[in-house]
């Protein structure tokens, strides 16, 4: 259609220039009128056809215009710069790249994690943390042992490792007392359930092996425990030293079945433990006792529950801190380092007990070295020296006053 239009517009195009021509050819005067009376009729027919052709290449012109229009509109105007390749790779799946990705979105996750747990923790997790951080020795670490039939595991079991654990604390106190002597030594915990009374009485067994006479007293007037370790009454104890200081009494220090350690239980608990544990007279008290007695090992409640062991550390020769890795908070140690630092209580360093073997870098295997378990260990050690004498011991010193 286009073409058939550029003809006929081409052929007008030439009617209309022969038209001219032969008007260009009649002579005609200033007002373009034929000077020829016959050129007139001849003129007037030229003019007429040459309108005609005119008008109809107008109609022509409009046509291919419009043509042309639909042509352009209907014409592409996306040009191809590369022809497309098709990929040799598959996309999906690329078992590859997705093993990788998940392997380094599953680090990161257990990064954050662990992160986080380590971040929440607030446990002790390593026992170098104590004199890394608080300048406070470790003493001993005392690892995690079963149910037996007696608390003092270094009685029914003195081979076993944890047994040898108590006996490394005895001699790291003893090097603490080089400088001067401990006769007296309160031992207490940040927190309850950290097994200081425990401590207690197995140190004080393993000591009372030098030949040393040993005492253990009950300094924990809210909730006592030592009469229940060493399965003693405790219808009289210490608090009757307050209650009867005119009087001598029988049977307030207690033979164990322990040869050389002896115990004074609480008694009736009072209702002011702390102005008790701080007066005079239990600074007498202690006094008197180590005139017999070295060394003395005093159990109080934990420090941060009550001031019972505050008000005594300062009148003591020195102080040991029990502690639970798994519970005690680092809040919480350094809280009660912080207090008896400041009535300049003397701390000796802490003790780290119930300790996983597994996890503690403190351990090795002495299960190897003795090569016995714990129970074969405790049937061939021929005891420990005990003494079943359970008769009541009586100071030889007149009675405490007032």
């Amino acid at each position: 259609m286009r073409t058939n239009l550029e003809t006929e517009l081409a052929n007008t195009d030439k009617q209309i220039s022969s038209i001219n021509a032969r008007l260009a050819a009649i002579p005609t005067d200033t007002a373009g009128n034929a000077i020829n009376p016959n050129d007139v009729a001849t003129r007037a027919q030229l003019e007429t056809s040459l309108s005609q052709y005119e008008q109809a290449r107008s109609y022509l012109v409009s046509d291919y215009q419009q043509l042309m229009l639909s042509e352009v509109l209907s014409t592409s105007t996306v040009v191809q710069k590369d022809p497309a390749v098709a990929n040799p790779l598959p996309i999906q799946p690329q078992p590859m790249r997705s093993a990788l990705l998940a392997a380094v979105v599953g680090f990161m996750i257990a990064a954050g994690v662990i992160f986080l747990i380590t971040f929440l923790e607030d446990t002790i997790r390593d026992p170098e943390e104590v004199t890394r951080k608080w300048g406070v020795p470790v003493l001993g670490v005392i690892s995690r042992y079963g149910s037996t039939a007696t608390p003092i595991i270094t009685v029914s079991q003195p081979r076993a490792p944890v047994s040898e654990s108590f006996r490394s604390l005895r001699t790291n106190l003893q090097f603490a007392s080089v400088a001067a002597p401990l006769k007296t030594i309160l031992v207490t915990s940040p927190s309850p359930e950290d097994g200081k009374t425990s401590v207690v009485a197995n140190l004080a067994n393993v000591v009372s092996q030098n030949n040393r006479k040993v005492l253990v007293i009950d300094g924990d007037l809210r909730k006592p425990r030592i009469h229940k370790i060493f399965q003693l009454p405790n219808r009289i104890g210490l608090t009757d030293y307050f209650l009867h200081a005119q009087e001598r009494l029988n049977g307030v220090i207690k033979k164990t079945e322990i040869k050389s350690l002896f115990v004074i239980t609480s008694g009736n608990l009072p209702p002011n433990p702390s102005e008790l544990l701080g007066s005079e007279r239990m600074q007498e008290v202690v006094e008197t006792l180590s005139s017999h007695f070295d060394p003395i090992f005093i159990d109080t409640p934990p420090l941060l529950a009550v001031t019972d062991a505050l008000v005594l550390a300062p009148r003591v020769d020195g102080v040991i801190l029990v502690i639970d890795p798994a519970k005690t908070k680092r809040a919480a140690l350094q809280h009660s380092i912080e207090q008896l630092k400041q009535v300049n209580a003397n701390l000796l360093g802490v003790v780290l007990n119930n300790v996983k073997i597994s996890r503690s870098h403190y351990y090795y295997n002495r299960d190897y070295y003795y090569g016995k378990p714990y129970g074969k260990a405790a049937e061939e050690s021929g005891g420990s020296g005990a003494d079943t004498d359970t008769t009541e011991l009586e100071l030889q010193k007149p009675a405490l006053r007032d």
